[in-house]
């Protein structure tokens, strides 16, 4: 498996593309289908990257367990990355709490959750520091927009400490707390070279290295079934049918699942 690329010869639209063969994993026979594989791309990427890596939140890195009991808050457990996040949070032996809106608590609690609140609950934060007594410094926001920057930051304990977002950090939520430090992490950094998204971003040997070494691991994983695949919604139409799944999308229908479609070449 792969994390599509965007660079000039490496396209994704296409029956075969160019890969490097550090950055991929096989999938072991007779685990997962194929529309199953295909959704282990950008989302459970990010989440290996902004949970794991040490310039995130460095937390530790399944097959090891963390010491003792330590609580980790991942915002938008029903979120695509929130969904792998929960599961990843869950094996490296962190106790989870999440928010989501209630009709995916029981989603988010298959996914190993041992927390749901509502993120519209006027006390969501207060039922955050209640539930991990107060002793939160480990947030993993998946949709980063100035409400969850600002729920997220409201929810760490006295002493803070770092929230790892998937967009730019807001400014009115770095004001809240200047104990809890906002850091944005984008998964493209793992491929290791310089690309172009809105501004240059340069090379990291680090990120690319440390999502290597991890990948490896993967296939165990999913052997032991201790990582299993986000819930998929299988589109007809191919490439044709590409225009009403977006229109599906738009009209709010797509929650807490991937649309795939089969390309016949």
């Amino acid at each position: 498996m792969i994390l599509s690329d965007f660079s000039r010869g490496r396209g994704a639209f296409a029956e075969y593309t160019k890969v490097s063969a550090d950055l991929v994993w096989k999938v072991p026979d007779n685990t997962l289908a194929h529309e199953e594989a295909a959704i282990f791309g950008c989302a459970f990427w990010t989440s290996v990257q902004a949970l794991f890596h040490p310039a995130r939140l460095n937390m530790t890195e399944p097959p090891e367990k963390v010491k003792g009991e330590e609580w980790a808050f991942i915002y938008g457990g029903s979120s695509f990355v929130g969904m792998y996040a929960l599961q990843l949070a869950h094996l490296a032996g962190y106790k989870v709490v999440t928010v989501a809106s209630p009709k995916n608590w029981d989603l988010c609690k298959s996914l190993r959750a041992d927390a749901v609140f509502d993120y519209k609950d006027p006390d969501v934060t207060k039922k955050i520091k209640d539930i991990t007594e107060n002793t939160l410094h480990l947030t993993f926001d998946t949709i980063s927009q100035l409400s969850s920057q600002s729920i997220s930051v409201n929810s760490f304990s006295p002493g803070g400490g770092k929230a790892i977002v998937i967009q730019p950090p807001q400014k009115e939520a770095e004001a809240i707390r200047s104990d809890v430090h906002i850091q944005p992490t984008l998964i493209y950094t793992s491929l290791g070279r310089q690309f172009e998204l809105i501004s240059t971003f340069p090379s990291s040997h680090e990120d690319r290295q440390h999502m290597a070494k991890f990948l490896k691991k993967v296939p165990g994983f999913v052997s032991a079934g201790l990582i299993k695949p986000n819930p998929v919604k299988l589109w007809d139409g191919g490439l044709d049918g590409v225009n009403a799944g977006l229109d599906y999308m738009r009209k709010g229908k797509n929650s807490g699942e991937k649309l795939v479609y089969r390309i016949s070449a």
